[in-house]
């Protein structure tokens, strides 16, 4: 079997920077804040009427910005709504595109990681199922078809994780949308919309807000992508029973309990005794050799690597 560090190694592949870019993602929250706060700061200083006709050549500027948004597919159920909300539009649905822009845009960059996982994890896995299957005493081998059996696999957590994306997105601009419309309609200036913003799209002092949550998507997903096909390569190559490893220094108390303890293939439940565990869990499992075991029990260190 694969050592501990060998194991952490993979991980750090899979959760690093190259797949899950969090700088990027909180840059983009940052300056996306900062143009939300830009357009609605000018609109109260214009003294705008929220309801009242918007000018024609905001509405075809910011059509143009959508429908080029729209070649995305996956912004499609985003960017239409918007589309949609400005015919015959009023200055208030004008502003309200505007700050929704940037959103999106967050929005098509998360995508595009997903993507990247997609295309990355069954590389990375098959080169180490490879790997294992040269460690292991037992003819485990890894089928002729076993890289698009991977790629099928984790498909099938591909499109829940971009429907989770537009969902969160959409209910960050909701919320967006609420605080700007009382900000323009506001009759004193005690309403305090930027730091109502900042902590919609920061968490402000506590963190996460919209920029946690989508890190944490992307970093579920790739744990779900990971272990999905790391469970179908188990049964394409006759695995039967897998060690649940808790390979990160601040591991929760939950994972950390499941360390080390054997489990049969077949038993195998997502969130109970297979990773992701919890939302951000970045386990993983190992394929076991001996069968000498009663599901759920543990082994040391020294038994591992027998």
């Amino acid at each position: 079997m694969l050592s501990k560090s060998k194991m952490q190694k993979i991980l750090k592949e899979i959760y690093g920077a190259n797949l899950i870019d969090r700088q990027t993602l909180d840059r983009l929250f940052n300056s996306s804040e900062k143009e939300i706060l830009g357009y609605l700061t000018s609109f109260i200083a214009d003294d705008s009427n929220w309801s009242g006709k918007a000018n024609k050549d905001d509405i075809e500027e910011i059509q143009a910005e959508l429908n080029e948004l729209s070649k995305d597919n996956n912004l499609v159920p985003l960017v239409s709504v918007m589309i949609a909300n400005l015919r015959n539009a009023t200055a208030g649905d004008v502003l309200q595109a505007r700050i929704s822009l940037p959103l999106i845009k967050v929005a098509q960059q998360q995508h595009k990681m997903v993507d990247n996982i997609t295309s990355k994890v069954p590389k990375l896995l098959s080169k180490y199922s490879k790997l294992q299957a040269q460690e292991m005493t037992n003819n485990h081998k890894v089928p002729p078809n076993y890289d698009e059996l991977l790629t099928k696999m984790i498909r099938s957590s591909w499109d829940e994780a971009h429907l989770s994306i537009n969902k969160d997105i959409n209910y960050t601009i909701q919320r967006i949308k609420q605080v700007a419309k009382q900000a323009a309609s506001a009759t004193d200036d005690n309403l305090n919309y930027a730091k109502r913003i900042d902590k919609i799209l920061t968490g402000g002092k506590v963190g996460n807000g919209a920029s946690g949550r989508a890190q944490s998507i992307i970093r579920t997903f790739a744990s779900r992508a990971l272990n999905e096909t790391t469970f179908a390569s188990y049964k394409a190559r006759g695995i039967q029973y897998y060690r649940f490893l808790a390979l990160e220094s601040n591991t929760c108390a939950e994972c950390q309990s499941m360390d080390g303890k054997i489990f049969k293939v077949d038993d195998a439940t997502e969130g109970i005794n297979r990773p992701p565990i919890h939302i951000n869990c970045q386990c993983w499992t190992v394929p076991m050799e001996n069968t000498n075991f009663v599901s759920g029990s543990e082994i040391s260190e020294e038994d591992s690597n027998e």
